[in-house]
């Protein structure tokens, strides 16, 4: 079974490899890919509002099982995780459900949230309608296996209102747009922030 047969192509290699804060200490952590990337900065000040603290291991093309392999790093984790991966799981989706089972006893005993994937990227008709099948694949696993209360809802923000993937999302159909934009455009990263805190805040 190879990535291609599911439409989307093959994922690339990793990129940038980025962390914030102290795992040990921090009131929530953050595993995530480029989109958690972006939100990162958006989120952490917002927690700083709140008088709480956030650590974050994040990479670039990282799929939920780079995400978890990193969690070895860390002897001590937060109380509260969040798990902003899965936009990289849309090449092979299958492989997905095992690696949720293995968060699921990696966080046990911590209370573990989870952040859905929208992904539908420029290209033939073909591959974006491909995208969207596996983005729904995805999400389906993630809430298949968490808690639904425990799902952030990226993903349904924008099947609520198609018109906000132009308005918050960049061209690439993937990564939300950082910090005050021009109209008509917004502010993707606090917007992916707002999506958070939506579950976060009940857990904090």
């Amino acid at each position: 079974m190879t990535a291609v047969e599911y439409g989307s192509g093959v994922l690339g290699a990793l990129g940038a490899h980025t962390t914030t804060g102290d795992m040990a200490t921090a009131d929530v952590g953050l595993f995530g890919d480029s989109i958690a990337q972006r939100g990162t900065p958006e989120l952490t000040n917002w927690l700083a509002g709140l008088g709480k603290t956030l650590a974050t291991d994040n990479q670039g093309g990282c799929t939920t099982e780079n995400a978890l392999d990193r969690t070895a790093n860390y002897p001590t984790l937060p109380q509260v995780i969040i798990m902003a991966t899965g936009a990289n799981d849309i090449f092979q989706p299958p492989l997905l459900t095992d690696q949720l089972s293995m968060a699921l006893a990696l966080f046990a005993g911590h209370d573990l949230m989870w952040v859905d994937v929208q992904v539908c990227r420029p290209g033939t008709v073909t591959r974006q309608i491909a995208d969207q099948r596996n983005t729904g694949y995805v999400n389906g696993f993630i809430r298949d296996a968490i808690t639904p209360d425990r799902v952030a809802g990226w993903s349904r923000t924008f099947a609520k209102a198609p018109a906000r993937l132009g308005m918050y999302l960049e061209t690439d159909g993937v990564h939300p747009r950082v910090g005050p934009q021009p109209q008509p455009y917004g502010d993707g990263t606090a917007h992916w922030r707002a999506i958070v805190m939506g579950v976060l805040g009940g857990l904090l």
